[in-house]
């Protein structure tokens, strides 16, 4: 079994580590009762030379100054960053392993993608050099998507607010996606995310057009991907709970197009993403 040091374990993304490293088959949690802030020099020596890899699951203020804290004591560990603070940064691999060849063995530095950004990311790919005009896309995840802030809220609210917006036009996955895309920076994608009363579970809708109105084999151009799941019916978000799979289902009308998502964001959208990654690095 290959230890992995997780910091950050009492946010949901953290706890979810938590909980998939009890069960996972290659590597477990190591040192789980250790406060980082409190140890010593030396303890930190220690634990960084009896572990593989660290998961920084801290939020994105802290992020930065952990890391580098980090790379001081042991500069070869693995580190995965959860927070995004890297994303862009050299050396830092974006660890969505269907669209980033990048991840591979000795893979040591990885950069976790935005939730929203994987989904929309892998169901968009397969189209990519085929897209005209504007992207809309519509998107309503767990109360978890947003943090321990949002758990908070639907839990001390809970007659109020079945689902509240969450960001608008500058949403920054929406650099993500144009990234993975390869779209230019002036590209038009607007994003309406929200979140809802439930702890988990996304779902989302993509709307745009072709160039052309040929019919697209949209299953065909996903089938490679053993964990994106072509649906013949819409996908719903409690059928991807508790997965690493993501289920789209392709509409077409000539040259427009939705494209129905579902996935669990603490799934294939955050900690699923990380072990993959990891287990493509270290396994």
């Amino acid at each position: 079994m290959e230890k992995v040091f997780l910091l950050g374990a009492t946010g949901p993304i953290g706890q979810e580590f938590a909980r998939r490293l009890q069960e996972h088959l290659s590597f477990e949690q190591g040192y789980p009762d250790l406060d980082w802030r409190s140890a010593s020099s030396g303890n930190k020596k220690d634990i960084l030379g009896n572990c593989t890899a660290v998961i920084s699951a801290v939020p994105r203020m802290y992020a930065l100054e952990i890391v580098k804290e980090i790379e001081g004591i042991r500069a070869d560990i693995a580190i995965y960053d959860c927070s995004g603070m890297h994303r862009g940064k050299e050396g830092w691999e974006y660890a969505l392993p269907e669209l980033n060849p990048g991840i591979k063995p000795g893979t040591n530095r990885f950069v976790g993608p935005g939730c929203f950004a994987t989904a929309a990311s892998l169901a968009l790919s397969p189209i990519k050099g085929e897209i005209k005009g504007p992207i809309f896309i519509e998107a309503i995840g767990g109360a978890s998507t947003g943090g321990k802030k949002w758990v908070t809220y639907f839990d001390d609210n809970p007659a109020q607010d079945i689902c509240v917006p969450n960001a608008g036009l500058n949403h920054p996955h929406i650099a993500e996606i144009k990234a993975n895309l390869n779209l230019p920076e002036e590209a038009q994608i607007r994003m309406v995310p929200h979140l809802a009363r439930r702890y988990r579970g996304t779902s989302m809708a993509i709307h745009g057009s072709l160039n052309a109105s040929e019919d697209i084999e949209y299953g065909k151009r996903v089938a490679p991907w053993e964990r994106v799941v072509d649906c013949e019916e819409v996908p719903k978000w409690n059928d991807v709970v508790n997965t690493d799979n993501v289920h789209v289902h392709w509409v077409q009308q000539g040259p427009q197009f939705t494209i129905h998502v579902a996935y669990d964001n603490l799934g294939k959208g955050s900690v699923g993403q990380a072990l993959q990654s990891l287990g493509i690095s270290l396994l």
